[in-house]
Order: structure tokens, then C-alpha cells, then sequence
């Protein structure tokens, strides 16, 4: 009965290791796909799990961060070009 007993609770550790073990790997490919598209240019990419309070949503709220940042520079340096345009133009 006793062999029994830790078997199934063998068992029971077992699946409960698999279950996390294949989320984890689910969310971090998932992470992992979004940091690709960030790398190749795609800053309009969505950063997924950022409102999960464990591990993996800081990494996803620090994606969302760095994604937020790199739009900013962006759209900070395409005003500037433009604002230099303008002032060559006007000094013409």
C-alpha cells in the first residue's frame, strides 16, 4: 500500500514538474520570438505577458520598456531632421 502511495505521488510530481516545465518553456519562447522581432526592426512588436507579476512579466515589462524607448528615439530624431529641414529652408 505504502509502494503504492509513492508511486502515485510520484506520478503526481511528475506531471506537475512537466506542466511547469513546458509553460516555462512556452513563455519564453514566446519572449524569445518577440526579442527576435525587435532585433530585426519590428518596433511595433507586442511584448507579451507584460502584466504577469513573476519572473517572466519583468523581463516582458522590461521588453516593453526598452520597445517604448527605441519608438521614442525614433520619433525624437525624426522631428529633429525635420526641424532642421524646415530651418535650412527658411534660410534660403
Amino acid at each position: 500500500m505504502q509502494l503504492a502511495l509513492v508511486g502515485v505521488a510520484l506520478a503526481a510530481a511528475g506531471g506537475l514538474a512537466f506542466t511547469l516545465s513546458r509553460g516555462l518553456s512556452v513563455r519564453f519562447t514566446s519572449l524569445g520570438e518577440a526579442m527576435d522581432r525587435l532585433r530585426e526592426g519590428d518596433f511595433q512588436a507586442s511584448i507579451p505577458f507584460t502584466d504577469d507579476k513573476n519572473e517572466t512579466g519583468k523581463i516582458a515589462d522590461t521588453l516593453r520598456v526598452l520597445r517604448d524607448g527605441i519608438n521614442g528615439r525614433i520619433e525624437s530624431d525624426a522631428r529633429r531632421v525635420e526641424e532642421a529641414a524646415l530651418g535650412n529652408r527658411r534660410d534660403i
